[in-house]
């Protein structure tokens, strides 16, 4: 039941300016609806539209914007780091499979230990795995990030990242 609608319309239903851009191969040019190319340049994460409502919509959103956090270490814009911070117990409302699929990404991704630090400092792991929130802010945390930076090393050379039970074992292991 998707409706397409214009490329505009199309762009709006995205989550962040960054994710709003289209290229135009006939006349390799980069078409911006949302301005996202200028958030790309400043190195900047906004969410399309108003952020307490795309959130609500779907609290997953929040997991991807501390990926790109993680990932490309820009900035959050101030009424997307608010947003964030007043809508962060909506994570909870999110399908466990979806929150496990990103969390698998991000392990697999080369940034897996500045995600979970962000994931920490923004009270979003908190809320879905307090147990392990406590520990990475223990003295127990430096060896989860150690086997995580490990990890991240290991993902950006090689052509396959590791087995997600490797990288599950990495958050798992020094709890253990």
């Amino acid at each position: 039941d998707n409706q397409w609608g214009s490329p505009e319309e199309d762009a709006e239903r995205r989550d962040f300016t960054i994710n709003g851009l289209f290229f135009d191969p006939q006349e390799h040019q980069v078409i911006d609806y949302v301005g996202g190319w200028k958030d790309i340049h400043q190195g900047l994460l906004r969410t399309i539209g108003d952020p307490r409502v795309r959130f609500k919509q779907d609290p997953v959103r929040m997991l991807r914007l501390i990926k790109f956090r993680a990932r490309f270490g820009f900035d959050i814009a101030p009424e997307t780091r608010a947003a964030l911070c007043d809508c962060r117990e909506e994570i909870i409302k999110s399908s466990p499979a979806r929150v496990l699929e990103e969390l698998f990404r991000m392990l697999e991704s080369g940034a897996s230990e500045r995600f979970f630090h962000e994931m920490v400092e923004m009270g979003l792991l908190s809320m879905l795995l307090p147990w392990l929130a406590r520990f990475l802010q223990g003295q127990g945390g430096k060896g989860v990030y150690d086997l995580l930076k490990c990890v991240d090393d290991y993902n950006k050379q090689a052509e396959k990242p590791a087995n997600r039970a490797v990288l599950a074992a990495c958050l798992l292991f020094p709890i253990l």
